[in-house]
């Protein structure tokens, strides 16, 4: 069940303890300094709700991503190698991203 942030309102789900908007911590946890610094973030879809992608950068494979802060649109395949491996390939867009200022105005 997602949980509401009493700073900017904003719905956050479960697994998280600081809100994914304003980067305040969930009432009643106790969260570490790792997670209130998001180094890259990556999403599945191709937008993000926390921020504006202001460029593209275009296609990412492995490990090397320039002139970028966020990854959009990743996607997981995987195929079996001989009977007991399995290789995991993933790829997506590169973009910069801004993350979106609360509305306050409310």
């Amino acid at each position: 069940m997602p949980w509401n942030c009493p700073a900017c309102g904003g719905t956050t789900e479960l697994g998280y303890n600081v809100c994914r908007k304003c980067g305040v911590a969930r009432p009643g946890s106790v969260p570490d300094e790792t997670n209130f610094r998001m180094e890259m973030p990556m999403t599945t879809t191709p937008t993000f709700e926390t921020h504006t992608i202001e460029a593209y950068r275009g296609p990412v494979f492995g490990e090397t991503i320039y002139g970028a802060n966020a990854v959009i649109g990743i996607r997981f395949d995987y195929s079996t190698v001989g009977r007991s491996m399995l290789m995991i390939c993933s790829s997506g867009t590169a973009v910069i991203a801004n993350p979106r200022t609360p509305d306050t105005s409310r």
